[in-house]
This record gives C-alpha cells, sequence and structure tokens, in this order.
C-alpha cells in the first residue's frame, strides 16, 4: 500500500511539473507569436505598400518565384446596437438618441440594397407555452411566410441535469440518443487553480 501511495505522489508531482512547464512554454510561445504577427502586420500593411507606391508598381515577382502584389482591402461592418448619438431640436432644445445602427440600414435601403438586409424576428416562448408558439408559427405560416424556423433548445446544464438523475435513479434512457459518455477523471487542484 505505501508503494502505491508513493507512485500516486511521484505521478502527480510529475504531472505538476509537466503542467508548469506546458504553462510557461505557452506564455512565451504567445509573447513570441504577438510578436512575429506585429512585425508581419507592419510590413504587410505598411512598409510594402508604400515601396511599391513609390515604384509605381502593383505586382513584382522576384528571381525566387516569390510574387508581391498589393491591392485595396476593404473591410466593414455594421454599426452595434449601442452605436448611438444625441440630436437636439433646435427649436424646442429637446434631445433625442439615435441608432447609427438605423442610420447605415436606412441608407442600405436608400441604395436600393434593401434586398441584403435579412429580417429576424425572435419571439421566446417558456416551456410551458408550447401550444402558443406553435399556434404562433401557423399564424405566419398562414399569413404567408413560408421561412419560418422553429428553434428549440435545452440548455445543456438542464440537459446533463435530467441525464445525470435518470442514471441514477435507474430510469430508462436512451444513451445513444443523448450522446452519453461516462469517463473517470482525475482533477489536481493546484492552490486556487484546478486543472482537469
Amino acid at each position: 500500500m505505501i508503494e502505491t501511495a508513493d507512485a500516486l505522489k511521484s505521478q502527480a508531482a510529475q504531472y505538476i511539473a509537466l503542467l508548469a512547464k506546458l504553462v510557461a512554454t505557452k506564455n512565451g510561445m504567445d509573447e513570441a507569436l504577438k510578436s512575429l504577427g506585429s512585425e508581419i502586420s507592419a510590413i504587410r500593411l505598411d512598409a510594402l505598400p508604400q515601396i511599391m507606391a513609390q515604384l509605381n508598381q502593383t505586382e513584382a515577382t522576384f528571381a525566387t518565384g516569390h510574387k508581391i502584389k498589393t491591392q485595396v482591402e476593404v473591410t466593414c461592418r455594421l454599426p452595434s446596437e449601442e452605436d448611438t448619438y444625441e440630436l437636439v431640436n433646435s427649436e424646442t432644445g429637446e434631445c433625442t438618441q439615435h441608432s447609427e445602427r438605423d442610420d447605415a440600414l436606412n441608407a442600405l435601403i436608400s441604395y436600393g440594397e434593401e434586398a441584403a438586409i435579412t429580417n429576424n424576428v425572435t419571439v421566446r416562448f417558456t416551456r410551458a407555452e408550447y401550444k402558443e408558439a406553435m399556434r404562433a408559427v401557423a399564424v405566419l405560416k398562414n399569413a404567408g411566410f413560408e421561412d419560418v424556423e422553429v428553434g428549440q433548445e435545452v440548455h445543456s446544464g438542464t440537459l446533463k441535469k435530467i441525464i445525470k438523475q435518470r442514471l441514477h435513479d435507474g430510469l430508462p434512457l436512451n444513451t445513444a440518443l443523448f450522446r452519453v459518455h461516462m469517463v473517470h477523471v482525475a482533477s489536481v487542484k493546484l492552490g486556487r487553480i484546478e486543472l482537469k
């Protein structure tokens, strides 16, 4: 029994030492990768385009077969729901909040691009309101909305609780259907950090 306890202590110590080495290596690699990424971005986004512009070129090919090509890349996004601004009515002095997102959507409509806008309508029903939810879907479909999606979810924590309780109580359960997988794992706790 003493040998087994000593083996456990030895394996736990080796495990902890390897975890510490892994964390130190990862931290060092993260910093190195961040630094390399910054250097690459500076060359790709600043130095090369400036030099190519000075040479009045958009493409260059080297004897090694390497090629450089500069082009304009466009990135964009709609403003978030939180992007707002205040407008002051010059006559009344009243301030009103306006949404930059609404402005952007209205601009798309004014450009004739309303087809690019996807309208998602979400109505949440509780578990007890299943029949009402199905009635609402039927009303939308009867009104001519063909692409009505019904999403039904079970929170993962709720599902896990149900499965664990059924297993504990020995009640019937289709483990394949619910992708039930049971495994024994060891947890190691280091101070305030728990590693699994």
